[in-house]
């Protein structure tokens, strides 16, 4: 998840996930939970607050793609 600076990439909130897809937020943490997408839990506490790098994002899209 480095970028070329040795920075990390930003990682997207579930909301940021859900709205650029048109899904609810929901939707997008059960992916996680499933284990369809991969997140990073940065939360301390027992409520889990994801985090998703766009390559993940990405990667994720591209393998659900459906041909036309």
């Amino acid at each position: 998840m480095s970028g070329e600076n040795g920075r990390h990439a930003p990682l997207l909130t579930v909301d940021q996930i859900a709205e650029e897809l048109a899904a609810s937020a929901e939707h997008i943490r059960r992916l996680i939970r499933r284990g369809e997408l991969a997140a990073v839990n940065i939360a301390a506490s027992r409520r889990p607050n994801y985090r998703v790098s766009r390559t993940e994002l990405d990667k994720y899209l591209r393998d659900h793609a459906v041909a036309s």
